[in-house]
């Protein structure tokens, strides 16, 4: 059974990992000049934060450390977001 699931999420982060760049760059060349960095924030985001978070899941454990990763996001979701200026 664990070599089934290992085997599994070999596959799986093989898929990933072959398909993210290429995601990334197809969505890099759609958007216009502006939103470009956003592309790259994002892939970057998600290749960094295992890092970031290693600490976080050290001192807090694994159940705490996903409870602050997805608290925050929706946190900054829920706030009301600034009037744009006018144009």
């Amino acid at each position: 059974m664990v070599v089934r699931v290992l085997g599994g999420m070999l596959v799986g982060g093989t898929g990933a990992v072959l398909v993210a760049p290429d995601l990334s760059l197809l969505l890099s060349e759609l958007a216009p000049d502006g939103p470009r960095g956003l592309v790259t924030a994002v892939f970057l985001g998600q290749s960094l934060s295992p890092l970031a978070l290693r600490r976080l899941v050290r001192g807090t454990g694994l159940a705490a450390a996903f409870t602050w990763a997805g608290g925050a996001p929706a946190a900054d979701a829920a706030r009301p977001w600034p009037a744009s200026p006018p144009a």
